[in-house]
């Protein structure tokens, strides 16, 4: 762990988040080249928990075409502020019946519900993207080298 290199929390977000990403990303390229694209794809996980995503596309998509897909795709995650750890232990909210809803345990204030506290939002609570790095690779079926790659 190297918490002064590498945000921790905002990877575990995009890890959790990262299958929405793959499919605005298929959104996205069938919007691009204009024609129902179809696919293979699988995510693995780096050593370090990162998910790795490798696809096969039928059809031919230019890789200007893919790697311009890949850096405008974007999911967006409109949540209520979840940064900061309010309650903890033993002192955390319960259900209160006559309120119809959670309380907060010192004030015994009715806690807003996770619609009402998303209301306001001035923007989202974190942004998963892709990384830099796209490697497009063109293969065509039927020979060796298909072999090798998709076998």
């Amino acid at each position: 762990m190297n918490p002064d290199r590498y945000y921790y929390r905002a990877a575990a977000r995009d890890a959790i988040h990262f299958p929405a990403l793959v499919d605005r990303f298929w959104q996205n390229t069938r919007r691009c080249v204009g024609w129902e694209v179809q696919y293979f794809g699988t995510v693995e996980p780096q050593k370090r928990g990162a998910p790795h995503f490798h696809a096969a596309i039928r059809g031919s998509v230019t890789r200007a075409e893919l790697r311009a897909i890949t850096a405008a795709t974007y999911h967006q995650v409109w949540w209520p502020n979840h940064d900061r750890q309010v309650y903890s232990g033993d002192r955390v909210p319960y259900w209160d019946s006559k309120a119809k809803g959670f309380v907060d345990p010192d004030t015994r204030a009715l806690l807003p519900t996770f619609d009402e506290a998303s209301e306001d939002l001035e923007e989202p609570a974190h942004v998963v993207r892709f990384g830099a790095q796209v490697h497009v690779k063109g293969i065509l079926g039927g020979t060796e080298e298909a072999g090798r790659h998709v076998g």
